[in-house]
């Protein structure tokens, strides 16, 4: 009864279980004179570092960096300006803001792109929307209108922007019940 051959694949598997213990490819080499090819490159794969990882940095190196980063912050301070509340929201999001406003979600969309007259929106209902949002009155402002990075166009005719429309149509377009819009129209200062 002869003794079968192991495949490649078992030696080079068996490599790899067994390349961390010292002396480990010589003995592999040994053993599989057939594969000493396939066994050195996978041994050589095994050891490299890959090219788009950096080396670590030792703590001399972190701390220099860290230090030269500290003195350009100090130098020149990051400008932040208002958050954009609609920045982060996805369209789960989107149903409970409008839930808790009482608004199909058509308008909290509306009223994100600018399509509202910001002056008729009553100022009540915007200090809920903000809140709703987890801002401010002024944040909200300054969220509104902006680009939207999930806006995405397939037609080959560029969209054309719409313009604003007073606080109400946009509700009555959006087929608000006309006890509700002038509940949300009352809640103004």
């Amino acid at each position: 009864m002869s003794a079968e051959e192991p495949t490649l694949d078992a030696v080079l598997e068996a490599f790899m279980m067994d390349a961390h213990q010292d002396g480990a490819l010589a003995t592999y080499l040994q053993r599989h004179p057939q594969f000493s090819l396939e066994l050195i490159d996978l041994s050589h794969e095994m050891h490299r570092i890959p090219a788009d990882e950096p080396l670590p940095l030792d703590h001399a190196a972190r701390t220099s960096i860290d230090a030269v980063v500290a003195r350009v912050l100090d130098t020149w301070p990051m400008q932040e300006g208002p958050r954009n509340l609609f920045a982060e929201l996805r369209p789960a999001d989107y149903g409970r803001v409008s839930t808790t406003m009482g608004v199909p979600r058509g308008v909290i969309g509306a009223v994100k792109d600018g399509l509202a007259i910001w002056s008729t929106i009553p100022g009540k209902w915007l200090a809920r929307l903000a809140a709703a949002l987890g801002g401010t009155v002024d944040e909200l402002r300054a969220s509104i209108g902006g680009a939207s990075p999930q806006a995405s166009y397939k037609s080959e005719a560029r969209p054309e922007r719409k313009e604003p429309v007073p606080f109400e149509q946009l509700l009555i377009e959006a087929r608000v019940d006309e006890a509700r819009r002038a509940e949300i129209m009352d809640d103004g200062d």
